[in-house]
């Protein structure tokens, strides 16, 4: 029963960005909570200090070479940019770092 509130309650914040008199980002911020506290995990890549770009970002600097991007370092430097989204890398490779 609380499990339906607490959705009901996600679908009003997301419809109408928070209750009447807050900012709009606090509704970001309680769904944020909510799905962090449900074990969804943030939006960032986890905190691993301790391992190379060329190791954490294998998959996606694999996925860029196919596309016909080679240079490892700007791959990286748009990897880390991106938070590792490929699709969002490849737009700031070809000069389109806003879309």
């Amino acid at each position: 029963m609380a499990e339906i509130y607490r959705l009901e309650l996600l679908r009003e914040i997301a419809q109408t960005g928070g209750t009447p008199g807050t900012q709009n980002d606090m509704g970001l911020e309680l769904l944020m909570n909510v799905f962090g506290g449900l074990g969804a995990g943030g939006l960032n890549l986890p905190n691993t200090p301790d391992v190379p770009p060329e190791e954490l970002y294998a998959t996606q600097l694999s996925q860029l070479q196919e596309m016909g991007f080679f240079d490892t370092q700007k791959n990286i430097r748009a990897l880390r940019a991106t938070s590792g989204n490929v699709h969002a890398a490849v737009e700031r490779l070809l000069g389109n770092p806003g879309t």
